[in-house]
């Protein structure tokens, strides 16, 4: 099997859905040879962050001299982005090889039916353990207990992001119920890190922890200090240290300050200087990404609430003249007053369909936002064209809503260069 022939493996209809239990993930790293037994982990969960806090806390990792394994989700340009052992992502060939070693597993087990982010949890698994690494850090999907990466036994320490409602068809109706669902993560005996969310959100966190007799460390906000935060970046400081990073928005702040509590927490004997320097050159794609300068065009894949409320904070930071924004979303999506309100900031809205199936038609989009000055584009390239054609040197243009459409513009604005 090449790398293409995986690709359509992977995307097969039959490996759609969720499983709503860990069965099938364990039965299928059963018939792998159980290979996260063999490898430590720290577990991320959340609803927002959740990629940019283990890319801090890899890089903060592989800096201290441990061989880093990065396992997160979705991916932008390549699937090959969803496995990285100290930055580098996994090569086609190896990606081939590997799904190769499981279709085998499932011609010889055929009513094992797992699906496609099960597979890539199996994959990741192997990959890192046949690879030698020190650490996984490993990223949820959805939620977390009955989330195929819970599969693991032990984490090292298992690590909060903001929490907020999003999925609710699987993780409830209140940002306190997906709370409930994301604390399965907690194992015996570890180390739990948490975003200071709700009071009532702490409360779940704090008490799982505590039947788990694991050690519980909330991020103090106190502690942070926002020296300068603009389009270079942002200097802060953080309990009595001053660091700087290099992406954008006052929110990356708080998640580099959530890696740091992370790493010294479980205490790995890695010094501020390594965790400064590991910190500072860090890029994460379509995380309020400037894709021009002029006029300023900027990709972020705010999809939910919390993120739409960070890239309203992101954008009031921005001086300009006009604001152009660009939405495509999934039609499952709620449309939440944070959205909304992003809206009505606008001179002017571009909507647009994402190449996805799950995507919401531009025509039905703006029917949602009818007082606003809009114009639909049935595909993202137009939409893409038309900003630029209309937009003066000193305004902004954000595209939003969607990873999925974050992945088709870097493409395009790469293409276009």
């Amino acid at each position: 099997m090449n790398y293409n022939d995986a690709l359509k493996f992977i995307d097969s209809d039959d490996k759609r859905g969720h499983n709503r239990s860990l069965d099938t993930i364990s039965r299928l790293l059963l018939l792998l040879g159980d290979p996260q037994d063999a490898l430590k982990f720290i577990h991320l969960t959340g609803t927002n962050g959740k990629g940019s806090t283990a890319n801090f806390i890899s890089s903060i990792l592989e800096s201290g001299g441990y061989k880093t394994g990065l396992f997160t989700s979705p991916h932008i340009l390549s699937i090959n982005e969803r496995f990285q052992i100290n930055h580098n992502q996994i090569k086609d060939d190896e990606f081939a090889y590997y799904i190769t070693r499981i279709k085998d597993v499932l011609h010889e087990n055929k009513d094992l039916k797992p699906t496609y982010f099960e597979i890539t949890v199996a994959l990741g698994m192997l990959y890192f353990k046949e690879n030698n690494v020190d650490i996984v850090v490993l990223e949820v999907g959805i939620g977390g207990r009955v989330d195929p990466t819970n599969i693991i036994k032990t984490a090292v320490a298992s690590v909060f992001t903001p929490i907020s409602i999003d999925h609710r068809e699987r993780l409830g109706n209140t940002a306190e119920e997906a709370a409930i669902e994301k604390s399965g993560i907690i194992k015996k005996n570890s180390v739990v890190v948490s975003y200071f969310n709700s009071n009532k959100i702490n409360e779940i966190i704090r008490n799982k922890a505590e039947s788990q007799d694991s050690k519980i460390c909330f991020l103090d906000m106190n502690d942070i200090k926002i020296i300068s935060s603009d389009l270079n970046g942002s200097h802060f400081i953080y309990s009595g240290e001053e660091y700087h990073i290099r992406q954008i928005g006052i929110h990356q702040v708080y998640n580099a300050s959530l890696a740091i509590l992370t790493i010294k927490s479980i205490d790995l004997n890695i010094n501020d200087d390594i965790i400064k320097n590991a910190i500072s050159n860090i890029q994460w794609p379509a995380r309020m990404t400037i894709e021009k300068k002029s006029p300023i065009t900027i990709i972020d894949g705010a999809h939910n609430e919390h993120g739409f409320d960070s890239l309203i904070k992101n954008i009031n930071h921005i001086d300009r003249e006009r604001l152009i924004i660009c939405l495509g979303i999934m039609k499952d999506k709620d449309i939440g007053p944070n959205l909304k309100e992003l809206i009505g900031m606008a001179d002017v809205v571009l909507f647009t369909k994402i190449e996805y199936e799950r995507a919401m038609p531009e025509n039905k989009l703006k029917d949602l936002f009818p007082s606003v000055n809009y114009h639909t584009f049935s595909k993202l390239e137009d939409a893409v064209v038309f900003s630029q054609q209309i937009a003066n040197t000193n305004d902004l243009v954000i595209f939003t809503g969607s990873l999925y459409m974050a992945g088709e513009l870097i493409k395009l604005f790469e293409i276009n260069k």
